[in-house]
């Protein structure tokens, strides 16, 4: 009955067609952007591989397009001239929104058209429009209705997915970072509605707003497959994080959800089993790539359900096992590089499987990079041979670094722990602030201690101190009598080691 339902979509845009040539025919821009709106719901999910960026055709055309013609504008979105997109329904229908419609069509039309356009993995353009339609700020989406919102959400996580059919492990991290640490992916996407614990004490307003999100859910042949997600999220992960942990750089946490919540506590498990899901097998593929065991790393990808989800599935995975080769390369050589004096790039080429040439550029990046991963080695153009530099660190020389590792730890915590008592940095205002300090009886920093008149408060003798005032608020005020000056600024207090 579902197959049955889908195929009215055909006679659907049929019908919204006829519609459009009606209000056409009165003149009726208004409406007729509305109509291009809706026909751009109900198409933007279609792939057609001849519009595909990574399709032979489509790139080889696109070259011959732009030498025999310069680039020029197609429409304008927000002021900003919009270049080079396919000659498609979804963008003549967008282009007649953007010129036509007001400010939540033309939105609801650049969501729809990014979503396309990933969708046909062409990730520049995807990238520029997500730009220039400033989109994601506050002013833009946070204010918008939820349906809007969530088209939003659809549009980044296609726009990740793109990226990493393209190589672009970086991008699609941090994109899918953001959704993962929710811990509501599902219910972003409208694919979930939030759980409810007890249905029978709701209030009428928590059912209808249940309703609501009923209503909003996407029918299934719309959802993300949340398998494909996942593997793709923590691919890029492992290609990007493991490396810097092998390598000690404290600076290169780029997902800290992946290490503190993925990661490190399934390198806590008492007992690991042979993997069986998505993640356990992407996790010990990871554990493969830490160790510079490349092969049986790229076994264990090979194996996911992934590339049965996603397009150009072999070129991807030509991606993937070229970054796993390099990544293990780097790993090794910073695990057990101290092990050789100096190593052949002959032989260090056919340990994974990689040209001489291409094994000699990585190294050399490795060697010249700045960052504190840095391989201290050498390369000797006579024997064509690495040699290495650094030495293993003694017992002493790791405990000496792990102490100071851990009193860089304990002052930021002795810092905050001061500021947060001597209230030096924080303003009372309003919201939670305000309740934590009226519970604790500060009223807020003072700003005079003079009277009406320019004269200084002194109190009586034998009068208390009034409530909240400490001795050292009391101190203060003698020396402010005594030197007619202001006090000196105090120095926050360290914790001595």
């Amino acid at each position: 009955a579902y197959q049955i339902r889908l195929q009215d979509t055909q006679p659907m845009i049929a019908l919204l067609k006829e519609t459009y040539k009606y209000f056409d025919m009165l003149q009726d821009k208004k409406t007729m952007a509305e109509i291009d709106t809706t026909r751009l719901s109900l198409i933007y999910t279609q792939y057609q591989r001849k519009f595909d960026a990574l399709s032979k055709q489509v790139q080889e055309e696109e070259k011959m397009l732009l030498v025999a013609k310069p680039t020029k504008t197609l429409f304008k979105f927000g002021g900003e001239d919009i270049l080079q997109l396919p000659n498609t329904d979804v963008t003549k229908y967008a282009r007649f929104v953007f010129e036509n419609g007001d400010t939540r069509l033309q939105t609801e039309a650049m969501l729809y058209l990014i979503f396309n356009m990933a969708l046909h993995n062409r990730f520049e353009l995807c990238r520029d429009l997500l730009l220039m339609s400033h989109l994601g700020s506050q002013s833009r989406i946070g204010t918008a209705n939820v349906d809007l919102q969530i088209l939003y959400n659809r549009a980044l996580v296609q726009f990740a997915l793109s990226a990493f059919i393209q190589g672009k492990w970086h991008p699609c991290m941090l994109i899918l970072q953001e959704f993962y640490q929710s811990s509501k992916i599902r219910i972003l996407l409208a694919q979930a509605i939030p759980p409810t614990r007890d249905r029978e004490v709701l209030t009428s307003e928590q059912i209808k707003q249940e309703a609501l999100a009923m209503q909003r859910l996407l029918p299934p042949h719309l959802y993300f497959r949340p398998d494909t997600l996942e593997a793709v999220h923590l691919i890029s992960s492992i290609l990007l994080e493991i490396p810097s942990m092998v390598t000690g750089s404290r600076k290169a946490i780029k997902n800290k959800f992946f290490r503190n919540r993925v990661w490190d506590p399934y390198l806590k498990r008492d007992l690991r089993v042979p993997p069986e899901g998505t993640q356990s097998s992407i996790l010990t593929a990871g554990i493969h790539l830490q160790d510079g065991n490349w092969q049986e790393c790229a076994a264990l990808l090979k194996s996911l359900r992934l590339w049965s989800d996603i397009e150009h599935a072999d070129f991807v995975q030509g991606k993937v096992l070229n970054s796993v080769k390099h990544e293990c390369m780097r790993c090794y050589l910073h695990r057990f590089g101290t092990v050789y004096e100096s190593i052949s790039l002959s032989k260090l080429a056919a340990m994974f499987e990689l040209s001489e040439a291409e094994t000699k550029q990585y190294v050399c990046r490795m060697i010249i990079s700045n960052s504190e991963d840095r391989f201290r080695a050498s390369m000797d153009e006579l024997t064509n041979c690495l040699i290495i530099h650094q030495k293993p660190a003694t017992a002493l020389q790791r405990i000496a670094l792990e102490y100071t590792n851990k009193l860089a730890f304990l002052i930021e915590q002795n810092e905050k722990s001061i500021g947060i008592r001597r209230f030096d940095h924080l303003n009372v205002g309003t919201g939670a602030n305000a309740q934590r300090f009226k519970r604790t009886g500060y009223s807020g920093p003072r700003t005079d201690r003079r009277g009406p008149e320019g004269q200084e408060r002194q109190g009586q003798p034998g009068q208390e101190r009034q409530a909240g005032q400490t001795q050292g608020q009391g101190q203060r005020g003698q020396f402010l009598r005594k030197s007619g000056g202001q006090a000196p600024q105090r120095r926050p207090i360290f914790m001595r080691a």
